[in-house]
């Protein structure tokens, strides 16, 4: 049976204008129209039903593409969208991408052909030009964690790098010498900022010989063997600061398997507060991330471009530390 994406590559347009000719929604010029529907018949195409819906017709669904569902801090985020949502008669289809970009892009081409009346995307990690197509063709796009040009798209992000470097500066701040950052998977760009924090601080204080990086890929196995490394070095650090707060569980977990004391010896700060970060021993300390807000802002950026109202293009929310045990305090 032929897809849309047969359609796509015959006719020589994207799946969104496919998407868009079958359903007579604007944007398409009359003879890119007749093109791809000469093609759907010489293929046989039938388009789902929710793709046949007539111009102007709402499916009532938002749909949203997350990294990792398995991540609590994601959850948190899926709650505030989906209370913003269910307020204005709204349900949300969430797609789990599993760390995996091809499966990632498969999910938004998906709900891009007419499945939903808004995309909301958290952490993607397909490109720029991708995001900005399916924006400018499709449904409203909203996204978390980046900055995407080229296109409508509203961005939600937080103060990655100023965070990070306020969260080093503290560690700094008790006398720690050797502070180690833990990153997450590189061109993240939420995770490349805090990098970046970090790095800033440590300068700034001149201990550019001090910097020691390990990628930990945002996971708390990630975070078990980063600390391994790191303790393989020579002399190894007394603080760490990692770039999520899954790899700073996996941190806590590799140093009682260690006989690693925290904070006695490596003093240890998380970022995001999950849920968790306060029930573990020691209690995190680690930098606050609003994600019931960060929802809100997505779902209602969303909202107001399907009512025809012009709103914020980009929101830079503040991210706080917040002092527990695990720093030494």
């Amino acid at each position: 049976m032929p897809t849309i994406r047969d359609v796509a590559r015959a006719a020589g347009v994207s799946e969104a204008t496919v998407s868009r000719a079958i359903n007579q929604a604007p944007g398409v010029s009359a003879r890119t129209r007749e093109r791809v529907l000469a093609v759907a018949r010489d293929l046989h195409f039938t388009p789902a039903p929710v793709a046949r819906r007539l111009r102007g017709a709402r499916t009532g669904l938002a749909g949203v593409v997350v990294p990792d569902l398995s991540a609590s801090f994601f959850v948190e985020i899926i709650q505030g969208i989906e209370h913003t949502l269910s307020l204005n008669d709204y349900r949300v289809l969430v797609c789990d991408a599993r760390n995996d970009r091809s499966r990632e892009e498969a999910h938004i081409r998906w709900l891009a052909d007419g499945t939903v009346d808004a995309i909301l995307l958290l952490a993607p990690t397909t490109t720029d030009a991708f995001i900005a197509e399916v924006a400018s063709q499709g449904p409203p796009v909203a996204v978390f964690g980046r900055v995407v040009s080229g296109g409508p798209v509203t961005s939600v992000t937080v103060a990655n790098r100023q965070a990070a470097e306020q969260a080093t500066e503290h560690l700094i701040s008790h006398g720690r010498e050797r502070i180690a950052f833990i990153a997450g998977t590189p061109g993240i760009p939420d995770g490349e900022a805090r990098l970046e924090g970090y790095r800033d601080a440590m300068q700034r204080h001149g201990r550019e010989s001090a910097i020691a990086v390990e990628v930990g890929h945002f996971s708390e196995e990630g975070g078990r063997a980063a600390l391994r490394a790191l303790l393989e070095r020579r002399p190894p650090p007394d603080a760490i600061l990692a770039a999520n707060d899954e790899m700073a569980m996996g941190v806590l977990v590799g140093a009682r398997e260690l006989g690693v004391r925290v904070p006695e010896d490596i003093a240890l700060v998380g970022f995001d507060n999950i849920r968790c970060a306060r029930l573990v021993t020691p209690a995190l300390t680690t930098v606050h991330q609003p994600k019931l807000d960060i929802g809100f802002r997505l779902a209602q950026s969303a909202l107001d471009r399907l009512k025809g109202v012009a709103g914020h293009e980009q929101w830079v929310l503040p991210a706080d530390l917040v002092v527990r045990r695990s720093c030494g305090c």
